[in-house]
């Protein structure tokens, strides 16, 4: 069997292992309280979440062997610079911060998501990328509408209402709806349509059940972070198996026990303050997001 095959069975088995985690998800959020939900929506954040970008420095290594003119000190720099500016940006400007980290976002979630879909890729690709990033974001926002407009008042000053998020959400349904067409006609892609279109249905469910953490945390973890683990895990050793997955967490450990250790501390400084904590949680995880979106980039151009 060769490795592209394997590859295929193995995210194949992800994606329906995803969909079976994702009804049971969503079962045990009905025996959960609010509060409960979210605690748990944390963990998984913080733990799986925060592990799949923690192997960016081993990856960084990696890329500076491939690319001509980029050395590892170079791309490091690069690395640091990002999150220092993001971390300056959401204090001056959160407003144009908060914008370009979801469009960010939106595409990160867009491109792990139909990367191994795609044959080719132009700038109507990454356009397609970023619209269903934001059909999924803002799928999560309208139906969360008054935690997400009390977190976005707090790091911006302005204030949304559940209109503006369902017109976005509007907008980019049409966006990605137009966009594939095209695309797939031209055969830039291929993938089974009745699954995606079920997948869609099930994220709507999904987020109109359950809170903004607990919506956020099952999408990132189970259609992201598994399936961008696995994606590193074969580039950086070679295949995927236990034993190559555990190394990638084994390596991964020091830069996520850190991240989590800091987190942790101010959950407990700013526990008596659910919509300050989300506020500066975000804010901090938009500070990671940024370069881990770069060095990800990166590394699909270099598969």
């Amino acid at each position: 069997m060769n490795i592209m095959k394997k590859r295929t069975i193995v995210f194949s088995n992800l994606k329906n292992f995803s969909i079976v985690s994702t009804f049971f998800a969503l079962w045990i959020s009905t025996y959960f309280n609010v509060s409960s939900e979210d605690l748990l929506g944390y963990f998984l954040i913080l733990s799986i979440g925060l592990l799949h970008g923690s192997n960016d420095l081993k990856i960084i290594v990696q890329t500076s062997n491939k690319l001509k003119g980029f050395g590892f000190f170079k791309l490091l720099s690069g690395y640091i610079f990002i999150v220092t500016l993001v971390g300056v940006s959401f204090y001056f400007i959160p407003a144009f911060a908060l914008l370009i980290f979801i469009l960010i976002s939106a595409y990160h979630f867009g491109e792990q998501h139909w990367n191994t879909l795609f044959w080719k890729k132009n700038i109507f690709v990454n356009i397609f990328f970023v619209s269903y990033g934001l059909m999924i974001l803002f799928g999560i926002f309208m139906f969360n509408d008054q935690l997400t407009s009390e977190i976005i008042f707090n790091l911006t000053n302005i204030k949304l209402s559940q209109i503006h998020f369902k017109w976005v959400l509007y907008l980019t349904m049409f966006s990605t709806f137009i966009n594939s067409v095209l695309l797939y006609n031209k055969k830039f892609f291929d993938c089974n349509i009745p699954v995606e279109l079920f997948l869609l249905l099930v994220f709507a469910v999904v987020f109109y059940k359950s809170t903004l953490i607990w919506s956020f945390a099952i999408y990132f973890i189970l259609w992201h972070s598994l399936p961008s683990i696995l994606d590193q895990t074969k580039q950086l050793y070679g295949c995927i198996s236990k034993e190559n997955v555990f190394r990638y967490v084994k390596s991964s450990f020091l830069y996520w026990f850190v991240s989590v250790f800091g987190l942790s501390v101010l959950f407990y400084l700013l526990k008596d303050d659910f919509i300050f904590f989300n506020s500066v949680f975000f804010s901090l995880l938009a500070a990671i997001t940024f370069p881990h979106v770069m060095v990800m980039r990166i590394f699909y151009n270099t598969k």
